[in-house]
């Protein structure tokens, strides 16, 4: 996850404030966001992408 690309790093009190600020009053940063995050789980975390990683790393151990 990237700050600010797909979604909104907060460590601190304020910072969860100034971002749930951010979220509440801005639209289109919440699709932005939204599209964006939708996009990351879709290319790194599907099944049709883990699934094949997966196989390829349980071959690899089984052969180790």
């Amino acid at each position: 996850m990237a700050d600010g690309v797909t979604g909104l790093w907060a460590d601190s009190p304020e910072c969860w404030v100034q971002a749930l600020g951010a979220l509440r009053s801005d639209l289109a940063l919440r699709r932005r966001l939204a599209a964006a995050g939708r996009d990351l789980v879709a290319r790194e975390y599907d099944l049709a992408v883990l699934g094949p990683r997966l196989g390829t790393a349980l071959a690899q151990v089984a052969r180790a």
